[in-house]
């Protein structure tokens, strides 16, 4: 009675007709388009639970957590007690070690991959299986996602120092241009991000992300010149343009260029090769 009820509701109702149509198009045209995506368009990388926690640190900016283990979308992710990559490094370092020190962003830290896949981990065994003179190599890897020159330059002078470095690998981006020198809303952003996190709402995100078709939309919108990332890199290695004088961009890089000088004047003052 019920069923026949809503039908003659509809038969006196053309409108409804129409509007259940209309839905019902949409929702078949977006199960086929998503449908034919997936021989066309790449799934995106998973995440995976639980994720990586970040804390603010006074000296510079922020760092991870320490002692946690977690994931990075579906990277399984190690972190020391000093709060970042890798396994927990001593301190003194012994008289046979020569010490490298990687200073970078989500490159170096190695985002999207296991522990012993990033390139800090490959390249200490790859050292070490040469032939040397009673010498060990250890890598360290201090990058942390989101970090730029600035925070890079910090985290040597008052974390890596502390471990006498041999030699210090800064890798610089592009988007290291887009820098951060007022620290102080660290603190209130990432508790802030601690407290508001739901394992729900991670899960419905995580459920959109699997859509070829919304992550497609994601980055044509990106390429469109709505992301100042992605006009930086256009600019520059796409058209292949030298850097402007004057205004923003100036600023920027000389920005870049102080901290590339304290990183020279740190390496004559603590005797590692940059």
């Amino acid at each position: 009675n019920i069923l026949l009820h809503v039908f003659h509701t509809f038969i006196k109702k053309p409108f409804l007709i129409l509007i259940f149509l209309v839905m019902f198009g949409l929702v078949v045209g977006a199960v086929f388009a998503e449908t034919i995506s997936r021989f066309f368009l790449p799934a995106p990388i998973p995440n995976k639970l639980p994720p990586i926690h970040m804390e603010a640190n006074p000296f510079f900016g922020y760092r991870h957590k320490p002692n946690q283990v977690g994931y990075v979308l579906s990277g399984k992710v190690s972190i020391n007690r000093w709060g970042f990559r890798g396994i927990d490094w001593r301190p003194k370092k012994p008289d046979n070690v020569l010490r490298i020190v990687l200073l970078g962003d989500s490159y170096v830290f190695g985002q999207g991959v296991h522990d012993e896949e990033t390139f800090g981990v490959q390249m200490e065994q790859i050292l070490n299986s040469r032939p040397s003179v009673n010498k060990r190599y250890e890598v360290l890897n201090f990058g942390v996602i989101g970090y730029d020159t600035g925070h890079e330059i910090k985290v040597l002078e008052h974390q890596a120092l502390l471990f006498k470095p041999d030699f210090v690998l800064l890798y610089f981006c592009l988007n290291d241009l887009f820098y951060v020198e007022d620290y102080s809303f660290y603190p209130r952003e990432f508790a802030e991000a601690q407290e508001t996190f739901s394992v729900w709402k991670w899960k419905l995100r995580e459920a959109a992300r699997k859509s070829r078709i919304v992550m497609a939309a994601w980055d044509l919108w990106r390429l469109q010149g709505a992301d100042p990332i992605m006009q930086l890199e256009r600019a520059y290695v796409g058209k292949d343009l030298v850097p402007p004088e004057g205004g923003t961009e100036q600023g920027r890089w000389e920005f870049v260029l102080e901290r590339l000088k304290r990183f020279r004047d740190l390496s004559l003052a603590h005797d590692f090769e940059p």
